[in-house]
């Protein structure tokens, strides 16, 4: 068997013993039951006035059906024009409510037989996106996909559909109706069986939530809103979180933990009511919700490391119900080291563990509400001229096929070769806002390895800024960009996703890092950050124009060694580009782009992949691996 043969069979026997060993650990999340999911059918209201009876405790007494409102066909070799209802067989359906009268087609009633997501527009908003709508239909047909299951609707302002919007604002609110109300019934078998609620709703621009009548949420809304009240963008908690999302899209927020005692056993109801913004927007309404069960407190979350340091790591979780918490840390003999408490009780937690000694291998245990996770092990960081192992991989976002396994063969890696630390390079996720894309698409699949090796991210542009990213990670400094030792190496973090031009608050923060850094002397400086200044995919190149500008000058300037990054979906080395080696490892579950090395990337290979990398004295090392185990390429720099 040659080296290579053999590094695949090593790497087979220790990922088999992994997957036994994580098994139990993974099967300790707890997955709820759904009430109500995306996509569902709802009853509508659409009016210049909010329905009687709001917010309608037992839903409403009648509704007529709005697929009469659309034809059943159309006359042969006829084109709809851009203000035309879609058939009632469409599911990606349109339906303009000018009655011709200055009203709606809607007013004074409920409707149901559509289904969500709704999106309202204008007449002058949609005869501008028509043509891209009809433009995606007829890509979905030729391409034989799915069509869109989703409903239009389309409102009269106070002027003629072919013109241009004017821009409108609180002073001059866009005409037309407000707000939308929706309502929706639902069955509970037992409603004494359910111990917590969560309440997902995907919205443009405020919203209110009700069940059973009880108000239950509030978002981006006064919480005494009524019909006529505009929706707006709350301020973030830090100018780095984009708190809006693109124009098109629809916000979405979670409520987690909910106290149940609003059900009852049978017949329930949800309704709903969207504000859209003075505004307007194009949509300047979307809504669409999901409603999900517990029956008992479990691990939502199941518990995963970050933040590792000299004498501590942070702990973090997610449980069904809000619970309080703590941490248990013992040594290898078994012996109590100590135990945190979590500061607050709620669904999330968050426990920095402190007072450890450097380089020492621990186990924790989380228990919360009832719940005990299973112990595992963990390292704190090296002393910080030590030498160490790293592991490095990103852009897993969608691609669960592949993170999954990927993720298992990087806990044997760790295990067999003394990794004891992940960085991911961004793009973690698809959508940042998006909760469900966070629990199955990453915290899952990642679970066997952030439980036992402690992760070090940076946000990609899919992440989007969004407040999720920074409530999951414990990061130093302001958690969009920030630096940590370990062993011998600095390490930086930037966020390319944010100003970093030279008058930008995070270039003079790395400017002044990196300088801190060379004045001390230390051995390794490496930079991990999304976007590459030189690109490996055909489509991307030469690359990131801005990273180019900025921050290449920077890292040559102050002797950077690696600069570590994802985006293109692939592995990547560059030549040595006057001192510097650019590394790209953007294979970890994404649909993979094509490539051509060039110039400056030297090294340009079309598969998924992860690095590990062993950083000493000398010099600094890695193998990139294959998601079958195979050796892309190993590789050194020395100092």
């Amino acid at each position: 068997m040659n080296d290579s043969g053999a590094y695949v069979a090593r790497i087979l026997c220790i990922l088999f013993g992994v997957l036994l060993t994580t098994q139990v650990h993974a099967a300790t999340v707890t997955e709820p039951k759904t009430l109500v999911g995306f996509g569902a059918k709802w009853y509508f209201w659409i009016d210049e006035q909010a329905p009687p009876g709001w917010p309608l405790a037992n839903g409403p007494s009648s509704a007529d059906n709005a697929l009469a409102f659309l034809p059943e066909t159309r006359p042969e070799g006829t084109d709809p024009k851009p203000l035309s209802p879609t058939l009632q067989s469409d599911t990606d359906r349109v339906l303009p409510l000018n009655n011709g009268r200055g009203g709606l087609v809607t007013q004074g009633s409920w409707w149901n037989g559509f289904s969500a997501p709704f999106y309202a527009r204008s007449e002058q908003r949609w005869s501008k996106y028509q043509p891209s709508w009809s433009k995606d239909k007829r890509r979905n047909a030729r391409k034989k996909r799915r069509p869109y299951v989703r409903t239009n609707l389309v409102y009269p302002t106070d002027l003629p559909a072919t013109d241009r919007a004017p821009k409108y604002g609180s002073g001059s609110p866009e005409p037309g109706p407000a707000a939308m109300y929706f309502a929706k019934r639902f069955q509970v078998k037992d409603a004494n069986s359910i111990k917590a609620l969560r309440l997902q709703t995907r919205f443009k621009k405020g919203v209110q939530v009700y069940i059973n009548g009880k108000k239950v949420a509030t978002d981006r809304v006064s919480t005494d809103a009524t019909y006529g009240s505009y929706g707006y963008t709350p301020k973030a908690k830090a100018r780095w979180i984009r708190n809006s999302i693109r124009g098109s899209d629809g916000w979405e927020n979670q409520w987690l933990g909910m106290d149940p005692s609003m059900l009852k056993t049978g017949t329930n109801v949800i309704t709903a009511v969207v504000y859209k913004s003075a505004s307007g927007g194009s949509p300047g309404m979307y809504f669409d919700a999901q409603l999900r069960a517990f029956t008992h407190t479990g691990f939502v979350k199941t518990p995963y490391l970050n933040r590792v340091t000299k004498d501590g790591v942070t702990v973090s979780w997610e449980t069904t119900t809000k619970t309080s918490g703590k941490v248990i840390i013992k040594d290898t003999a078994g012996n109590l080291i100590g135990e945190t408490r979590s500061g607050a009780t709620g669904v999330f937690h968050e426990v920095q563990i402190r007072g450890l000694s450097t380089n020492s291998e621990y186990t924790y245990q989380v228990v919360s509400g009832g719940l005990k996770s299973s112990p595992l092990s963990f390292m704190t960081a090296p002393a910080d001229n030590a030498e160490f192992g790293f592991l490095l991989y990103g852009d897993s976002r969608y691609g669960v096929r592949v993170h999954k396994p990927l993720a298992e063969m990087m806990v044997a890696d760790a295990d067999k070769y003394g990794a004891n630390l992940v960085v991911h390079t961004g793009d973690i996720v698809s959508k940042g806002h998006e909760w469900d894309l966070w629990q199955e698409r990453f915290f899952k699949p990642a679970s066997p390895l952030i439980s036992r090796v402690p992760i070090y991210p940076v946000p990609g542009n899919h992440e989007l800024n969004a407040e999720l990213y920074y409530d999951y990670f414990d990061l130093p400094h302001n958690e969009a960009w920030y630096h940590f030792r370990y062993g011998l190496g600095d390490f930086y973090a930037v966020n390319t996703n944010v100003g970093f031009g030279p008058n930008s608050s995070q270039y003079k923060w790395l400017e002044a890092e990196l300088a801190k850094s060379v004045a001390a002397g230390e051995t390794w400086r490496i930079v991990f950050m999304h976007h590459p200044p030189f690109a490996c995919a055909d489509s991307r190149k030469p690359g990131n124009k801005n990273a180019t500008k900025y921050l290449v000058p920077l890292f040559e300037k102050y002797n950077v060694h690696l600069v570590l990054l994802g985006h293109d979906h692939l592995y990547g080395r560059s030549a040595n580009i006057n001192g510097v080696h650019y590394i790209i490892s953007g294979g970890g579950g994404s649909y993979l782009y094509k490539c051509t090395p060039d110039e400056k990337m030297v090294v340009c290979d079309r598969r998924y992949n992860y690095v590990r990398f062993k950083v000493g004295n000398e010099e600094i090392r890695w193998w990139a691996i294959d998601k079958d185990g195979a050796l892309i390429e190993e590789y050194a720099i020395g100092y």
